[in-house]
C-alpha cells in the first residue's frame, strides 16, 4: 500500500504548506486523506469514479484554504458574530438523551455543510445529559487543541460555538427505558475516551466522529440502523445529518432554522 497524491497542483500546494505543530499536522494529513486528495491505494488498477463538479470544487476550495492558512483551517474558534441561544421555554423542553445539533464555526464545519448540501446546515450533534450535573451538559466528541475524544461540557459552552439560528433539538422515538439505555451506552463510550475520528470512517469504531457515535449507540440499543442515509462521493462516505429529521425515529422539539430566536 502507498500514499498517492492525485495531481500536480495538489503536490505543489502540499510542498508549500509547512506545519510544525504535531497536533495540526496529524489533523492535516487525516483530513487530506478524507478529502481523497491523497489516497491510500494498492498497485491494482481502480475504476474512475463518476465526476461531481460541485463536490470537486469543494475539495479544491478546502485544499486552497489549507494552503493559505493550515493552522487557521483547523481552528474552529467563534468569530465576532453573535452565537445562537436557547430561551427558557426551549431549555425547559430538554430531557436526558435529547439530541442538540448546531452549525459550528470554522472551515471544516463549512466544508461539511457544503458537502452534505442539506436543507438545514447542521454539522455537529451531542446528547443532552442532566443526571449528576447541577446544570445541563452535552456529551459529544470533538477535535480541537484541548480535546480529542468523547467528553462532556456545559450546555452553555456548547451553545457558544453555534452559529446564530442554527440550533436544532430532536428526541428519539421509543420508550423512556430505551432513551435511558442510549445515554448509558454513550456514557460507556465516554469512559473509554474514544478518540475523535478525523478520517470520518464509521466502518472503524475505534475512533468516532459525532454522528458516527450516535449511530453506533442507536444500533446497540435499538438493534436497528436509525441513520441509513449517507453522503457518498468516492472516497468520502459519511452519515447524513438529515437522518435526524426522519419522523419515524425522531421528533423535532425546536428548529432555529425554521423559527429563529428573536
Amino acid at each position: 500500500m502507498s500514499f498517492l497524491i492525485n495531481n500536480q497542483s495538489t503536490k505543489n500546494v502540499l510542498l508549500k504548506t509547512k506545519l510544525n505543530n504535531t497536533f495540526f499536522y496529524t489533523k492535516y494529513l487525516l483530513f487530506i486523506l478524507f478529502l481523497g486528495i491523497i489516497s491510500c491505494q494498492s498497485n491494482s488498477s481502480k475504476n474512475e469514479a463518476p465526476k461531481d463538479p460541485y463536490r470537486d470544487s469543494l475539495r479544491q476550495k478546502a485544499l486552497q484554504n489549507i494552503a493559505d492558512d493550515p493552522i487557521g483551517f483547523f481552528s474552529a474558534k467563534k468569530d465576532s458574530t453573535a452565537n445562537d441561544s436557547l430561551p427558557p421555554n426551549e431549555l425547559a423542553l430538554l430531557q436526558e438523551g435529547d439530541i442538540l445539533m448546531r452549525k459550528g464555526y470554522g472551515n471544516i464545519s463549512d466544508f461539511i455543510a457544503d458537502f452534505l448540501n442539506e436543507k438545514y446546515r447542521v454539522t455537529h450533534c451531542g446528547f443532552i445529559v442532566l443526571e449528576g450535573y447541577h446544570e445541563a451538559h452535552i456529551l459529544h466528541t470533538v477535535s480541537n487543541d484541548s480535546v480529542e475524544h468523547l467528553f462532556v461540557e456545559p450546555l452553555r459552552d456548547y451553545i457558544q460555538q453555534s452559529q446564530l439560528n442554527s440550533l436544532v433539538a430532536v428526541r428519539l422515538n421509543g420508550t423512556n427505558q430505551q432513551r435511558k439505555a442510549v445515554v448509558k451506552e454513550a456514557k460507556r463510550l465516554l469512559k473509554k475516551k474514544i478518540p475523535f475520528d478525523m478520517a470520518f470512517n464509521d466502518k472503524d469504531t475505534t475512533e468516532m466522529y459525532c454522528a458516527e457515535m450516535m449511530s453506533y449507540v442507536f444500533k446497540q440499543v435499538y438493534q436497528e440502523d436509525l441513520m441509513p442515509r449517507r453522503a457518498v462521493y468516492n472516497p468520502i462516505d459519511v452519515l447524513h445529518m438529515d437522518n435526524f429529521f426522519e419522523p419515524k425515529y425522531f421528533e423535532v422539539l425546536f428548529n432555529h432554522f425554521e423559527q429563529p430566536v428573536r
